[in-house]
């Protein structure tokens, strides 16, 4: 901030908010699991727990999952599955369908959400499936490595808390 002409130029102190105050990765390397889903979400394996430092901070949570729908214990047919994302026992946010390509294909999925726990209490982010098409028995592979045995994908969710002070 000038102060006048011929005074050395004075500095305000900075902002207090938009710090990062730390990050919380989970990571999901297992290959083809698959997890048998009803209109009820169910864990996919994927979560991380962090405990914010203060209750005016804010979670930025960003996850990306590589995800393949199936009909039944096989892969032969698809089904409509979406993802959730839960903090604890509640879903905050939208879900988001698995994209459905071809037979086996790994789809990459992404979930990016900002949240405001008012909590300095540890908090679970848990990434969930489930059925869309009500009994069609599907099935949710993570990190499947599809019928080209392509590279088994990891799976990650990042949980970063901001300073909201």
């Amino acid at each position: 901030t000038s102060t006048g002409a011929g005074s050395p130029p004075a500095f305000e102190a900075a902002a207090g908010g938009g710090k990062v105050l730390q990050v919380v990765t989970g990571t999901f390397t297992s290959a083809y699991t698959r997890s048998a889903l009803t209109s009820t979400f169910v864990s996919v394996g994927l979560n991380a727990d962090i405990t914010p430092s203060a209750t005016s901070s804010t979670i930025l949570v960003i996850a990306n999952i590589y995800a393949a729908p199936a009909v039944g214990a096989s892969s032969s047919n698809h089904a409509g599955v979406s993802l959730g994302l839960f903090r604890d026992e509640t879903q905050i946010g939208a879900s988001r369908q698995v994209p459905l390509v071809t037979i086996r294909h790994t789809s990459e999925c992404g979930i990016a959400y900002m949240d405001s726990p008012s909590s300095t209490s540890s908090i679970t982010y848990d990434i969930r499936g489930n059925d869309i098409d009500n009994g069609s028995n599907s099935y949710l592979s993570v990190n499947d490595p599809g019928a080209s045995g392509q590279a088994i994908a990891t799976s990650s969710i990042h949980l970063i808390e901001i300073d909201g002070s």
